[in-house]
């Protein structure tokens, strides 16, 4: 497992003053729709899956990195198949998994296909998946698939080695196997996530052992849950219901509602810093008019009053930067400016970083690996702690001014990214959990 020392200097603490219009996202505008994205701390950038065709004026198939400033192209998916889009993107085990739309099995039966990505291309696992609407998430080091996923089998079998796979599956290596447990007695999910070392399917709730039912409040049996994430170490669900959309925030031991009477449900959320940013097609949002986009800074939801338009169906960020897209592809218009900005669109600046030397620190942390339990030396001057898993999540936060100890508590195994920020600038390191 790679192991990557590196310090940063940044020239701000925090992404406070960020810029007050919608900007283009690179240097021209993008093409194509948005599914996922996904901030990646071990490489810092933010992977984007979907159906984006074109960004930067180059040519894009299905999946796509973001550094704040400018896109990468991350292969070319079509070696894997008749592929026109990229479902779900996720890192598991030191490598990006994605889910491939359109690929055809056994020359006649459409599917999915599941993949990784090798550092120069996507490769095939060699399994395709039938059905619909695939979620992926990582638990205790393994990948798993949600959603209506109906069944699975090898990409160069016949029918004859089709595998019923029900809403729920994980990947053993080799294929991915049905859980049992989860399907015989519950509905096909809408989102996975993973928080605070439990895997969440919409209502249900997997320890590592067991799935059982989570107690939380939908009103009644017209509610569901579209979409959960989280953010700054809490776990938030936006609730679809036939009268009232709404969203929850739970911590672990206490659900509260921080949103309610939204006019259309949720179907996404982000982080911009340490605001909470929900989009959907609404106009109307727990009791303020606020179109497609509402910021909540942890007391107050206000909007984004350059978003003119453009059904925004889908968030992201990069180090604080809000990327906003359309899974439709449909452009994104600025009141500001009265024009289109693409169909991918950023809100505010990322945290300006320049890299003056790469190089190990000895005892800087230690040890590493550890069991969760790690001593951070060298602090000097008063430091705040941050440690993420590699879904980008924050699982710990600690404010320190000198030689101190870190405790994860009960995570899962793994590989997680440590930001020092002081004043002196924004130090990044990577620590693995055994």
């Amino acid at each position: 497992m790679k192991k990557i020392y590196t310090i940063f200097f940044a020239s701000c603490l925090a992404v406070a003053a960020i810029a007050q219009n919608l900007e283009i996202a690179g240097s021209t505008n993008a093409v194509g729709g948005v599914s996922c994205f996904y901030y990646d701390a071990i490489d810092n950038l933010t992977y984007v899956v979907g159906s984006l065709s074109s960004a930067d004026g180059n040519p894009m198939k299905g999946a796509a990195a973001w550094n704040g400033s400018s896109w990468t192209a991350i292969g070319d998916p079509s070696a894997l198949g008749s592929i026109t889009a990229m479902n779900d993107i996720v890192r598991c085990n030191d490598t990006l998994w994605t889910i491939g739309i359109g690929v055809t099995i056994d020359g006649s039966y459409p599917g999915r296909i599941l993949a990784y990505w090798d550092g120069a291309a996507w490769v095939s696992s060699g399994y395709g998946i039938f059905g619909n609407s695939h979620y992926l998430a990582v638990l205790n080091n393994r990948l798993w698939v949600a959603g209506n996923i109906s069944g699975g089998m090898p990409v160069d079998s016949t029918i004859s080695a089709y595998e019923s796979l029900g809403k729920m599956a994980y990947w053993n290596g080799h294929k991915l196997v049905a859980d049992a447990n989860y399907n015989s007695m519950f509905d096909s999910p809408n989102d996975i996530i993973e928080y605070n070392g439990k895997l969440y399917a919409n209502e249900r709730v997997y320890d590592g052992n067991t799935w059982s039912d989570w107690s939380i409040d939908l009103v009644n049996g017209s509610a569901e849950i579209k979409k959960m994430f989280v953010h700054k170490g809490k776990l938030y669900v936006s609730i679809e219901h036939s009268t009232n959309n709404y969203i929850l925030q739970y911590d672990g031991s206490t659900i509260d509602t921080v949103a309610n009477n939204i006019d259309h449900n949720v179907t996404d959320m982000a982080s911009m810093g340490d605001n909470l940013v929900a989009c959907g097609n609404f106009n109307s949002f727990d009791g303020g008019t606020f179109e497609e986009v509402a910021v909540w800074d942890g007391n107050t939801w206000t909007g984004i009053d350059d978003l003119l338009g453009g059904n925004v169906n889908t968030l992201g960020n990069y180090n604080g930067q809000l990327l906003l897209s359309t899974i439709e592809g449909h452009p994104i218009y600025s009141d500001a400016t009265q024009s289109n900005v693409g169909s991918v669109a950023t809100f505010g600046d990322p945290l300006p970083t320049s890299v003056v030397s790469v190089s190990r620190r000895e005892g800087m942390v230690y040890p590493n690996p550890s069991n969760g339990t790690f001593t951070l030396t060298g602090i000097s001057e008063k430091t705040e702690v941050r440690v993420f898993n590699v879904l980008g999540e924050e699982v710990s936060r600690k404010i320190i001014s000198g030689q101190d100890m870190i405790q994860l508590g009960d995570v899962p195994a793994g590989m997680y990214t440590l930001r020092l920020q002081s004043q002196d600038g924004l130090r990044i390191e990577n620590i693995v959990v055994q």
